[in-house]
């Protein structure tokens, strides 16, 4: 936990098990409790990032996923999507072979 300036609060998680990590950042006590932004990165094996949620509202989440071809290049990236469905446009990289 970081105690901003303002006397609001950073706090960053971090959970092996699920392969997450969690940024939540709070207003101060003087400016009314409250939650500025919440969002999660979540991590394949590799340790790169395959999807990225963020809180839109009190308790609806948008997200952005990350694909990555058998080399670990970054393959296709999704356009911001609601949590509730599945990403339906996609960015697509190609890379020539040699």
């Amino acid at each position: 936990v970081t105690t901003l300036h303002t006397g609001g609060k950073k706090t960053v998680t971090y959970n092996d098990s699920s392969l997450n990590r969690n940024e939540l950042v709070q207003k101060s006590s003087g400016e009314g409790s409250g939650t500025v932004s919440n969002s999660t990165v979540y991590f394949n094996g590799r340790g790169q990032a395959n999807k990225s949620a963020y809180q839109a509202g009190s308790s609806n989440y948008n997200a952005t996923s990350t694909k990555y071809d058998v080399m670990g290049r970054q393959w296709k990236v999704s356009m911001p999507y609601d949590t509730g469905s599945s990403p339906s446009y996609w960015t697509e990289n190609t890379y020539e072979y040699l």
